[in-house]
């Protein structure tokens, strides 16, 4: 999949497909694939893509209200907890490669971390880590690495969004 934004005609195509898909009989894990691809194809808003580290971050409820759907609450407390210690190992592999100047290593760890991100719609947070692998293709590592600089805190700022849209969740 490449970073640069699908054109309009290209969008409106994808969602047709992906609406069709979804009308089809699918398997939970396909369901969940392809309203993920779905949200994918969707116009973003403007917020998702330069988050402030100020103010709200972009988050995407649906991911959430989907797996509080489908899966019982100790199921989602045991995916919330598996990201935590996901995400908080590819930061720290993407702190390491921005030291040592690893563009390759940057790359991959960026690139996990969107998927990482996204599976618990922290949509700011994947498009700053998709940034950063943008601009690593771009050739522009200086760029990348003052972008991954700013990956930790906008994760510690969508952590807390998370936990108060779990705990709406939550809350009978």
């Amino acid at each position: 999949m490449t970073d640069t934004p699908l054109p309009p005609e290209a969008r409106r195509a994808a969602a047709g497909l992906v609406a069709l898909l979804l009308e089809t009989d699918l398997t939970l894990e396909q369901r969940h694939y392809a309203r993920a691809l779905s949200r994918l194809v969707e116009e973003a808003p403007a917020s998702a893509s330069t988050p402030s580290l100020l103010g709200e971050v972009a988050f995407d409820r649906a991911v959430l209200a989907e797996l509080y759907h489908y899966l019982p609450k100790a199921g989602c407390t045991a995916i919330i907890e598996q990201f935590r210690a996901s995400a908080d190992q590819i930061l720290t592999d993407i702190e390491t490669a921005s030291t040592l100047g690893d563009v390759d290593r940057l790359a991959q760890a960026a690139h996990a971390l969107i998927g990482t991100a996204g599976a618990v719609g922290m949509a700011g947070l994947a498009a700053e880590a998709r940034g950063v692998v943008t601009d690593l293709r771009a050739q522009h590592p200086e760029m990348a690495m003052a972008r991954a600089a700013k990956l930790r805190p906008l994760y510690d700022l969508s952590t807390l969004t998370l936990n108060r849209i779990i705990a709406e969740v939550d809350t009978p």
